[in-house]
């Protein structure tokens, strides 16, 4: 399948250094999507915020990519660290009792994913499955609001 046949406004690219740069001519819109790469905006919010049309953004990316000026940035989704596992204990103590804790031991290891290793998404699906086990509605939609907060703060 060629690179530019799918949907390639999620992609993510950066400039790259180049050792004919000097050597190189840029038409102003190529310069401009050039300049817009920075590794970290996906290609939907460049051709949003240039106002391009899809087509020639993507005409522009597969131009800018054969002369060796820009590579595709490959994006590791962020994992929850410790705190996220004290902080959800605690929460789930308070909705649940004491035997949150074995519960979500529980989950834990049904899970497949050591928590040095779980996603933001990952981590939401925990909260989940453990959210549906708080009997109380009051408790359980109080631990869900709470617990979207926190995961919230690792995308920020």
């Amino acid at each position: 399948m060629p690179f530019f046949a799918d949907d390639i406004s999620f992609k993510v690219f950066k400039r790259s250094v180049s050792d004919n740069f000097s050597e190189i001519t840029l038409s102003g819109p190529m310069l401009k999507v050039l300049i817009a790469l920075d590794g970290k905006k996906n290609l939907g919010t460049i051709q949003h915020d240039l106002k391009t049309d899809v087509h020639e953004l993507n005409k522009i990316i597969r131009n800018l990519e054969s002369r060796k000026l820009i590579e595709k940035v490959t994006m590791s989704p962020p994992i929850v660290n410790t705190d996220f596992f004290v902080f959800l204990r605690n929460h789930l103590t308070r909705a649940m009792g004491p035997i949150a804790e074995f519960i979500m031991e529980e989950e834990l290891q049904n899970f497949n994913v050591p928590p040095r290793e779980m996603t933001l998404q990952s981590a939401a699906e925990l909260v989940d499955l453990l959210a549906r086990q708080i009997l109380r509605e009051e408790k359980r939609i109080a631990f869900q609001q709470t617990m979207v907060e926190k995961i919230k703060e690792f995308k920020s």
